[in-house]
């Protein structure tokens, strides 16, 4: 008698359409000059095509790490050690999903996340004075230097730490 062993093993990995996962624009918080975890609002996709190995009985949803950086080939680089539910700053965050099957076998999708600051500058209008000026006898007119010297500089504040100086115009 001869004994015979097949063994079968799982080496696809989880089907996934990464096209599906998308750039998210997301403006910072109100007042701040970053994004909350809870503004971001990841929501881990799952894997489209499922597991051929599970006959569509697992859903394999992906997991996050966050990167700052990709490679020149579209990998992500320079893992970012916060959590992905921390504050994302300005700029471009990505996030790998990693899809993993129950026999290990495991893909991966990119997602970018862009943070943008979409808030105005402020500025105090209480600052602006009037201006009283009594030109001299024999002149009409005054140039534009002498304008913009009166009006004097005027500032604003910005959400993220900027400040901006105001233009006449």
């Amino acid at each position: 008698t001869c004994l015979l062993r097949i063994v079968v093993e799982d080496k696809t990995p989880p089907a996934v359409i990464c096209e599906n996962i998308t750039l998210k624009t997301i403006p910072v918080d109100k007042g701040d000059c970053v994004a909350s975890g809870a503004s971001v609002g990841l929501v881990a996709p799952k894997a489209d095509g499922g597991d051929k190995c599970s006959n569509g009985s697992e859903v394999i949803y992906g997991v996050p790490t966050r990167y700052r950086e990709l490679d020149a080939d579209g990998n992500p680089i320079f893992e970012d050690k916060d959590p992905y539910t921390d504050p994302y700053e300005l700029g471009y965050t990505y996030i790998r999903w990693t899809f993993t099957d129950k026999s290990g076998n495991d893909t991966f999708c990119v997602q970018p996340f862009n943070i943008v600051d979409d808030q105005k500058p402020e500025f105090d209008c209480e600052d602006l004075k009037d201006i009283d000026h009594s030109l001299a006898s024999d002149v009409c007119s005054m140039t534009k230097a002498e304008l913009l010297s009166l009006l004097g500089t005027h500032k604003a504040s910005d959400n993220c730490g900027k400040e901006i100086e105001g233009v006449p115009y």
